[in-house]
């Protein structure tokens, strides 16, 4: 094992140039071959190769099929090297290889290596055309990205893909690092970008800002992203936007984090912050070969995302997709909501269209400025929603909705949630929703529903120990019939696991568990479209006895 010392000084052959000068194509073509001939040749398993303080022209950085290998600023100098990626002319390619790459192209690239440490150095890319950061590709893996600040990137930053053979990246961690401005809108890319069927890639403690370093614009692309990844992980990280409401100069920020991807892709965020960006946590339709797109977020805090524009969905979560997963626990949503925006179906908070299983649990929304907490939408008469939500234990500040542009056959589990500021449950125009109100926990003795009036030809499950009872009211007075309704249909029912007495005078159902029944829930099952005047949820409160 050698250590490798590159000097900054031109004047004693080294490979810098001075602070605010530059040595043109040549000093970055040179540096390049330079780089790459000798240590593909020389560079041997195990090998250190530290740069002294200062600042390094190249267009191309290339590491392949070493081991072992730990790139750094020497640490022992003041101050860290900048290596600063410069895309030139032509299609130059060094004499000891037999490929070249496109002269836009600039940046380190590394394939073919395993147990690799690259850390402690700074990356300049605003004078790359594509690139301008650390691309970890083909068959790279058990590799550190650790302590590397990238600054006005074209494409993307910090990557794990894209996979360039049958074997991708894996095993990759990003730790430490940041991230600004990266310059160039492209569709499925990001700042930091775990793509190209990597798997197992962290990105722990990485802050992705959208405000350049060096001018006053801001990326318009994605801060975090997954695009054709799995086993995919954002640990502890910072995603900040310019987004304000009525700069039109940051109007296409891009989001906090999305995943997409035409095979599958899945990950998990974990105690993230994602502030002022264009959306906050998202993911788009289901994969056009047949996978599933899964989000889990665990302890995550966004704070004011919300895209804007009157033809814009503004959003703080998104997902869609018939056979996608998205789970959002102990997430914490302030500040978000509609500012300038007049479609009226579209709220700030969570959208979902057409997702496949979705889950938020233990969820806060404080201090929404307008819209909706929740919003179901759909996007054409085909599209069909999830036939299951779970919305338990949140606390809602505004109003959840549906409209019915494509929405129908939805069905949504309501458990235990807290509304304040005079929030409400539904409203809107879903076509054929089922609502259940489910109360999950052993059931002690009985449960007691108050029921207020339904209309007419309304269809109520009473769901227990995996055995519904259907009661179909049809006419008589509001409160009363409904009562007998279900008391006659529940005692009369052999098989069900649940007797029932009711109160007419405080317009009352109870509900008690017949001896040596198993089950632990119990819940009510609404036909929607049948429901007048909406609110299921503040009209049948059960409550414990």
């Amino acid at each position: 094992m050698a250590t490798i010392t590159i000097s900054d000084s031109v004047s004693n052959g080294g490979w810098g140039i001075v602070e605010g000068t530059t040595g043109g194509e040549s000093r970055a073509i040179n540096n390049s071959y330079k780089f790459i001939c000798e240590f593909r040749n020389s560079l041997n398993n195990g090998d250190i190769i530290q740069l002294d303080p200062g600042i390094y022209e190249f267009n191309m950085m290339y590491f392949q099929t070493k081991d072992n290998i730990e790139l750094r600023t020497n640490p022992n100098k003041t101050g860290t090297a900048t290596i600063r990626f410069k895309s030139v002319s032509g299609r130059p390619s060094p004499p000891c290889v037999d490929w070249d790459w496109g002269g836009g192209a600039a940046w380190m690239k590394v394939s073919n290596a395993d147990n690799f440490h690259i850390h402690d150095l700074k990356v300049d890319g605003k004078e790359a055309d594509i690139g301008g950061g650390i691309w970890v590709v083909n068959r790279a893996k058990n590799g550190l990205i650790e302590n590397i600040r990238v600054d006005d990137a074209a494409t993307v930053s910090l990557i794990a893909g894209p996979n360039e053979s049958n074997n991708p990246p894996h095993d990759i961690e990003f730790k430490n690092c940041k991230v600004y401005g990266q310059r160039v809108r492209v569709t499925g890319k990001a700042q930091f970008l775990a793509g190209g069927h990597s798997y197992n890639v962290t990105f722990r403690n990485c802050k992705s800002y959208a405000e350049s370093a060096t001018t006053n614009k801001s990326s318009p692309i994605t801060l975090f992203g997954t695009d054709n990844a799995t086993n995919i992980k954002y640990i502890d990280c910072l995603a900040v936007g310019t987004f304000t409401p009525n700069n039109s100069e940051n109007n296409r920020v891009g989001a906090g984090f999305w995943q997409e991807g035409s095979d599958e892709a899945s990950s998990e965020l974990h105690s993230c912050t994602f502030r002022k960006t264009a959306g906050g946590i998202g993911q788009t339709e289901t994969p056009e070969n047949g996978g599933v797109l899964d989000i889990k977020a665990y302890n995550c805090t966004i704070d004011r995302c919300n895209q804007k524009g009157s033809n814009v969905r503004p959003w703080a979560a998104w997902s869609q997709g018939l056979n996608n997963r998205f789970e959002l626990h102990n997430c914490t949503f302030q500040k978000n909501g509609v500012h300038n925006n007049t479609t009226i179906f579209h709220g700030g908070g969570i959208q979902f269209g057409g997702n496949g299983y979705s889950l938020v649990k233990n969820c806060t929304f404080e201090d929404t400025v307008s819209g909706y907490n929740i919003t179901w939408y759909g996007t054409g008469e085909n599209e069909q929603p999830a036939t299951e939500y779970t919305i338990q234990n949140n606390t809602f500040d505004a109003n959840l909705r549906t409209h019915d542009a494509g929405v129908v056959n939805g069905t949504v589990y309501e458990n235990w949630n807290t509304l304040t500021n005079g929030a409400q449950y539904m409203e809107g125009n879903g076509t054929d929703w089922e609502w259940i109100h489910q109360t999950n926990g052993d059931l002690k003795s009985a449960i007691t529903a108050v029921i207020n009036s339904p209309t007419s030809n309304t269809t109520v499950g009473v769901y227990y120990d995996s055995h519904t009872t259907n009661v179909q009211y049809s006419n008589g007075e509001p409160y009363n019939s409904m009562l007998y309704e279900m008391r006659s249909a529940i005692n009369n029912d052999s098989s069900a696991q649940i007797t029932a007495e009711i109160n007419i005078v405080d317009a009352t159902i109870t509900l008690t568990q017949k001896d040596g029944a198993s089950g632990s829930s119990v819940s009510f099952v609404i036909d929607w479209n049948d429901w007048q005047n909406g609110q299921p949820f503040s009209d049948m409160n059960p409550s414990m006895q």
